[in-house]
């Protein structure tokens, strides 16, 4: 039926039987056409025209390959961070938001024993699953893109950790800086101790096994080792609190700076270890 108003529309490719031997007629005659033979002075001169472009671009180039070989300084990394972070989808930063909206309100209401148990409970858990989450966009299609970036894999996965170190430490400042005025310095020098190691090994056992088998196995393995962890500690702590438990048993245990040593050793070298696994392409993601 012919368009009544007399509109006519671009007709698809399809609608053309034919089209598909025209274009391989096209290509047979592409294939057989020679360049019409140039003289050996026009040749000369061609080249001589083309030399001093190649070597500018070369020129270009040479500075930002030295720039991405060398060092970036503090204010680089800043912008790479910023970067990042609006790489960041919205739920994202939504459940940031609930999290420190709950624990502000909390604060704002002096309860402290759920704060303290969302501190040692909660956010180290939060912190490994973040970084996973922040890694999920290199497997979502951004890794040729992350590769042939300047910056380089290895100040692109630097300044997510980065970013989402400084997003745990924010949720945590309440709780700390709080429980830290009221209890004296030495208090809050072991509470952060008593957070941030169980933080920075979870973070870094979750990134090793993120290296090798992806996103699920190792939220999973770390949500069960750490799970395993607080329901034997809450097993301990009989018909006392959670809380309780862990200022009695964490923060003011004598052999908590040893222990915070060997939670920050194990999660560095484990998170050294998958960053420079993924970095390398050798993850069975990439």
């Amino acid at each position: 039926m012919n368009d009544e108003s007399g509109q006519k529309y671009p007709a698809k490719p399809d609608d053309f039987p034919e089209m598909e031997a025209w274009e391989r007629d096209m290509a047979d005659v592409l294939k057989k056409s020679e360049p019409p033979p140039l003289a050996p002075e026009k040749m000369e001169a061609l080249l001589a025209t083309l030399r001093p472009m190649v070597a500018a671009r070369r020129e270009e180039s040479t500075p930002n390959l030295s720039k991405t070989a060398g060092r970036m300084d503090f204010g680089e990394f800043i912008r790479l961070v910023r970067g990042q972070a609006s790489l960041l989808e919205r739920p994202f930063w939504m459940v940031m938001g609930l999290i420190m909206a709950g624990n502000l309100a909390l604060l704002a209401s002096n309860i402290l024993q759920p704060l303290i148990t969302t501190l040692f409970l909660a956010l180290p858990l939060v912190g490994g699953i973040s970084i996973v989450y922040s890694l999920h966009g290199s497997r979502g299609g951004m890794w040729e893109i992350e590769q042939a970036s300047p910056a380089g894999l290895q100040r692109i996965f630097a300044s997510r950790l980065t970013l989402m170190f400084v997003l745990q430490l924010l949720l945590a400042l309440p709780v700390l800086v709080s429980y830290g005025a009221q209890a004296g310095v030495l208090v809050l020098a072991r509470m952060v101790l008593a957070w941030l190691a169980p933080t920075v090994a979870l973070s870094g056992m979750i990134l090793f096994l993120f290296s090798y088998w992806g996103e699920w196995p190792s939220v999973g393995i770390t949500v069960l080792v750490w799970g395993s962890l607080i329901l034997f500690g809450a097993s301990r702590a009989g018909f006392i609190g959670f809380a309780e438990m862990v200022l009695a048993r964490i923060v003011f245990n004598p052999l908590l700076p040893l222990l915070a040593v060997l939670g920050l050793a194990a999660g560095l070298a484990f998170g050294a270890l998958g960053l420079r696994r993924l970095a390398s392409g050798r993850s069975s993601w990439s």
